[in-house]
């Protein structure tokens, strides 16, 4: 099993992550948003020949793999990370005393 570390500090919660995962198994957490932003997004689409908007979506903020049993551990979201701020590990199970060991994934 795979788990993503994410350096906060660098994260710009672009979502490029979430959209390169083939698997979909990243998601960006949700924003705690306040009254006057509201808790969706929504865009205006410029080039179309009748603008309309484009269907609300929630705000979102860092990363994390929302659906870790289906990473593969193929690494394209750290790859794809514009800043560095995603590490990829596995996360190895069975140990004695029930206990995991956390070791970097290598690409």
């Amino acid at each position: 099993m795979f788990r993503l570390k994410l350096k906060g500090k660098e994260c710009l919660a672009c979502g490029i992550c979430m959209d390169v995962c083939h698997r979909h198994a990243i998601a960006l957490r949700p924003a705690k948003a306040t009254p006057v932003e509201g808790d969706a997004l929504t865009f205006l689409l410029l080039r179309t020949p009748r603008n309309f908007e484009t269907p609300l979506q929630p705000k979102g903020t860092f990363p994390y793999l929302a659906q870790p049993e289906l990473c593969d551990g193929c690494g394209d979201c750290v790859k794809e990370c514009p800043t560095g701020a995603l590490l990829l590990a596995i996360v190895e199970q069975g140990l004695a005393m029930g206990g995991s060991v956390e070791r970097p994934a290598v690409h």
